[in-house]
């Protein structure tokens, strides 16, 4: 008896210090300027969607809007619903422009049961079984890249996906799990950018990722006139960039 309520509190403990860091991920995933390296300062993030003040721009709250008055948005509703039903004191933060979930937890309980299999395949069912929650199924993780794999202490496995649309990384665009080591799935976090009506439609890029930056850097007025180099940083291994002394 004694074990089972020192296991209660040593699990409950770890979702809710998941909880408080999935949360904070939640949040990262959707403020551009925060994934930049945090070793070179910059200038302040800039997103077309938000006004200077972090307000909704009028095209984004329209869009918006718009969604809400879907089937879709209709069918999520119902499918939290019924989740909130079979998993007590169940929490969903909704993404502040695309309205899909966030941030699902609960402090109470684990999302999924205990399982031996591979963390993937509990995420890959957990989502078929909430399609209509998250807007899409397993299917979308064949659409991503495993950016984060580990163990934390023996007690928690961590998984994140990274969108991919056409070969490029969407920037921002994530899904954070957490798992216990007895396959329980804590937590999802999730930033993905909705699959458009109709698809994606994505032109080519026309341009190298060297030539890109030093588009950026001249429109900003900082050309950049000497070689640039391969990031060495294992956090952003395919990333390119230019040392201050190269500006």
């Amino acid at each position: 008896m004694r074990n089972d309520v020192l296991r209660a509190c040593v699990v409950g403990g770890v979702a809710a210090l998941t909880m408080v860091a999935g949360g904070v991920s939640a949040q990262m995933a959707y403020h551009p300027h925060v994934h930049g390296d945090e070793d070179h300062d910059g200038l302040p993030g800039f997103d077309i969607r938000e006004s200077i003040d972090g307000v909704l721009s009028d095209q984004a709250t329209a869009a918006l809007a718009e969604w809400r008055g879907t089937g879709a948005y209709s069918a999520k509703v119902a499918a939290l619903h019924r989740l909130k039903m079979q998993v007590p004191d169940l929490r969903c933060d909704d993404h502040p422009v695309f309205g899909t979930p966030l941030f699902l937890r609960s402090t109470a309980a684990f999302l999924t049961p205990a399982s031996k299999a591979p963390y993937a395949d509990i995420l890959a069912g957990y989502l078929d079984a909430n399609a209509d929650l998250f807007g899409f199924d397993s299917k979308a993780l064949g659409e991503t890249r495993v950016v984060r794999n580990f163990d934390t202490h023996g007690i928690m496995h961590h998984l994140t996906h990274q969108q991919v649309v056409g070969g490029l990384d969407v920037f921002g665009a994530t899904m954070r799990s957490n798992f216990t080591t007895r396959g329980e799935l804590i937590n999802v976090s999730c930033s993905f950018v909705p699959t458009p009506v109709g698809g994606w439609n994505i032109v080519a890029p026309v341009l190298t990722a060297e030539a890109a930056l030093r588009t950026a850097a001249a429109s900003v007025g900082v050309p950049i006139v000497n070689p640039v180099t391969q990031s060495q940083s294992p956090k952003w291994p395919s990333l390119i960039c230019a040392p201050r002394s190269m500006l």
